[in-house]
């Protein structure tokens, strides 16, 4: 009965080894309004509470300015902070996004660090109350040393600030949710919202 005990220990032990080389991790995520999400492996399986899985989104983890940033496997998001804007006086106007999408200032986009690419965000300007729905292509704010942004959650372009109500403030407290049915569609077929 111990050899058998000790095989079956040595083959968990040898499970999780395999599993953790080829890249099968347990992540977390949380936000100040949602409960905790746990996730297996490179496609995920949600454990605590069931979330809509992204298979045909960018997830892939990356390094910027020596931070490591492990972006977010499910679609639900739901976060307070600071909202902050880009485009042309940052020279951003032309060049492309982590989507490969070539960035407009003068379009609805967004950048995020963690959410799944591409998909669909509302933001609601906690000041004056004004919400538009953005489409997340880019990842982001990252700023220089020096300029404080620990507390941005999201970059918006230029027009998105002026229609948001805070272009010439520069930042504004915002709530940022995403639309999961709208970003599956935008995912897997494509499918952009319609705007008039």
């Amino acid at each position: 009965m111990k050899k058998f005990n000790r095989l079956c220990v040595s083959f968990i032990v040898c499970l999780f080894f395999v599993l953790s080389i080829r890249g099968y991790q347990i992540v977390t995520h949380g936000t100040e309004n949602s409960s905790q999400k746990v996730m297996l492996g490179t496609k995920p399986l949600c454990i605590a509470n069931r979330k809509t899985m992204c298979p045909n989104a960018q997830t892939k983890s990356y390094r910027v300015k020596g931070q490591y940033y492990v972006p977010q496997k499910h679609i639900e998001y739901k976060e307070k902070g600071v909202a902050s804007y880009y485009g042309i006086r940052d020279k951003f106007h032309g060049k492309k996004t982590a989507t490969g999408e070539i960035f407009n200032a003068y379009g609805l986009t967004a950048a995020h660090k963690t959410l799944p690419l591409p998909c669909y965000v509302k933001v609601t300007n906690l000041k004056n109350g004004k919400s538009l729905i953005l489409k997340v292509n880019d990842r982001g704010p990252f700023f220089k040393a020096k300029r404080k942004v620990e507390d941005r959650i999201i970059d918006v372009s230029e027009k998105a600030a002026k229609e948001l109500g805070f272009y010439y403030a520069g930042t504004t407290r915002v709530k940022v949710e995403t639309l999961p049915e709208e970003s599956l569609e935008l995912q897997n077929n494509g499918t952009e919202i319609e705007r008039s």
